[in-house]
């Protein structure tokens, strides 16, 4: 038993290689308890319609019972009347039994309020589908983010190793310069600080590393050793609609307004079935019953019966209180309706610039990438023929260190806010994930830090 414990413990924590941000959220899918959770609700918000359906069909019962009893009178004393004396008659014990059966059957005419509780129902469980398709496009999004967060931490890993490996080769010819008596001591200092300062950037960078690897694993159920990168083929381009219509497709297609409108329907229904208790209710029965039994001059016995009721509610205290919770019932629905629209159209255009945004900050952090590196090279060159000191190139070095590392950010960056656009017009699936994974590549891949 233990054994078999330990293997599927394991089994949700091997290693994976080659894996692609498709394959990650298949992973996820199969692992994540958090849309499993979202699922159970949905499946648990459907069971309404069932249950409210049920108030309208028949209800049948039986019954049967069966009973044995005694009975014995007392004694009683008569006096003859030839002779007065007291004659002693003894009570004689007499024996029942009996068996009984009853069957009956209900049906509900007409009941104002159960025919629109029904109808909330089925409102309810469709708001129910709406929740679970919000979860699940949070889910795309939890995924595709936790994904772009390794590969946003590879690239600080890259920038800060490279980092330390430029300003210990700038130490080491500092010192070697120093030795001779070509630069002063200042430039040894200079150079160990920033030497210094660039192994704590290291080491942040690992450990980050570390820490969204574990959270991807955590997400996905497997721990990867290797993920793919997003190649640098990848379009960047401005989003495929205008403001206007991004808008105009949350307004009409955003599980969070879809849901508040259909729950803005429910407490309608609701309010009008509260109303309807002042009206009438009409009910149907019929019963059967059959006894048989035995004790002296009874027999056996049989009935049917059918019966239509009607009922009429004149005054309740109580109803009157509940119709006016339900009115304000509606108002807080419409208002919450409100709200998801406004906030839903403010994501949609904020994300939507923030995306335009993006598009023009890549094309801006890769020409800042190319004048780094040339102004970099300008400056080693001065410091070898003595223009420059060697506070110039470092700062150099670290301005082109974090010229790549702000490119690469920005274009992981651009993939998220471009899903979050998606998300936030309603439209995010599983395509739009598969779209990206497109542009994945094995090549080259990210590699978990050995020891983490």
């Amino acid at each position: 038993m233990k054994n078999l414990l330990y293997f599927l413990v394991a089994s949700l924590f091997v290693p994976a290689f080659g894996v692609d941000l498709e394959q990650a959220l298949n992973d996820a899918l199969d692992h994540d308890p958090v849309i499993a959770q979202a699922d159970a609700q949905r499946r648990l918000g459907k069971q309404q319609v069932p249950q409210a359906v049920g108030q309208l069909l028949p209800s049948v019962s039986m019954s049967r019972s069966r009973s044995e009893s005694e009975f014995t009178p007392a004694d009683q004393v008569v006096v003859d009347p030839d002779t007065g004396e007291s004659i002693v008659i003894p009570g004689v014990t007499r024996e029942s039994d009996g068996k009984s059966w009853g069957f009956s059957l209900s049906q509900t005419v007409f009941n104002a309020g159960t025919f629109l509780g029904l109808r909330a129902a089925q409102l309810e469980s469709q708001r129910a589908d709406e929740i679970y398709r919000n979860d699940l496009q949070n889910f795309y999004f939890r995924v595709a983010e936790a994904y772009m967060n390794v590969l946003r931490a590879q690239a600080q890993v890259e920038s800060s190793d490279a980092a330390e490996q430029a300003v210990k080769r700038q130490l080491e010819q500092a010192q070697q310069r120093f030795e001779v008596g070509l630069v002063a001591v200042t430039d040894v200092l200079d150079a160990t600080a920033s030497y210094d300062n660039a192994i704590v950037d290291q080491i942040q960078a690992h450990s980050t590393h570390d820490i969204v690897f574990e959270v991807l694993g955590t997400l996905t159920g497997v721990q990867y050793s290797e993920l793919a990168r997003l190649g640098a083929d990848m379009p960047i381009v401005n989003p495929d609609r205008t403001e206007a219509e991004w808008v105009r497709l949350a307004q009409a297609n955003n599980p969070q307004v879809e849901a508040a409108r259909l729950g803005l329907g429910v407490q309608k229904k609701l309010r009008s079935a509260t109303l309807s208790q002042h009206l009438p209710t009409v009910g149907a029965s019929w019963n059967r019953s059959y006894s048989e039994g035995r004790f002296d001059a009874l027999g056996d016995n049989e009935s049917t019966s059918v019966s239509l009721g009607f009922s009429l509610s004149l005054f309740n205290a109580r109803q009157l209180l509940n119709s006016r919770s339900s009115y304000i019932q509606v108002e807080s629905a419409k208002q919450g309706l409100i709200n998801q629209q406004l906030t839903a159209a403010r994501n949609v255009r904020n994300l939507y610039r923030t995306v335009v945004t993006d598009v023009v900050r890549v094309e801006a952090r890769r020409k800042a990438v190319a004048s780094s590196s040339a102004a970099l090279e300008a400056t080693e060159t001065g410091y070898q023929v003595g223009t420059r000191d060697i506070v110039d190139v470092l700062i150099a070095q670290r301005a082109l260190f974090n010229a790549q590392n702000g490119y690469a950010a920005s274009r992981y960056d651009y993939v998220l806010n471009r899903l979050r656009l998606m998300q936030a017009a309603g439209s995010l699936s599983e395509k739009d994930l598969q779209e990206v994974n497109q542009y994945m590549t094995s090549e080259d891949p990210v590699v978990r830090l050995a020891g983490n």
